[in-house]
């Protein structure tokens, strides 16, 4: 990187543009690549949850995210608010807000225990069900026999 900043500001002078554009972009990449040699070792993690005992893994919660993303936004509020009940610290606001006054929330899957994992899935497929029950209905209605 460093050798083609020095080859735009040997080739430019310094005086056109991308001469200029090279001089800024050198300095920066500097400033960039000093701070990530010299940054602290970062903390050592937990455990993720699919190798902590009991935990989903990864083909679940691709699942789970699946059917939550298949419900409707005011199903899986429904089943966000019954989360939070049973383990608050898997709900994250996505607003900067505390947790209970937050309107839009993301599930952190790595957060919830076994059971309460279960208990979401069990939500989500519940959700889906009655939304194919209510769509069965509606249609039924419109088109009666």
């Amino acid at each position: 990187m460093v050798r083609v900043c020095e080859n735009a500001l040997a080739y430019n002078q310094g005086r056109q543009a991308a001469g200029k554009c090279a001089k800024h972009l050198k300095e920066a990449f500097e400033l960039r690549l000093e701070s990530i040699q010299t940054a602290a070792e970062p903390p050592p993690r937990g455990a993720r949850a699919a190798e902590r005992e009991g935990g989903p893994t990864f083909a679940q919660k691709r699942e789970l995210l699946r059917e939550l993303h298949d419900l409707s936004p005011l199903d899986q509020s429904r089943v966000a608010r019954q989360l939070a009940k049973e383990s608050p610290r898997a709900l994250k606001p996505l607003d900067g807000r505390e947790a209970g006054s937050s309107k839009r929330v993301r599930v952190e899957l790595d957060e919830l225990d076994a059971e309460t994992f279960a208990r979401a899935r069990e939500l989500a497929e519940e959700r889906a069900r009655k939304a194919v029950e209510m769509d069965l209905q509606d249609e039924l209605e419109e088109y009666p026999q």
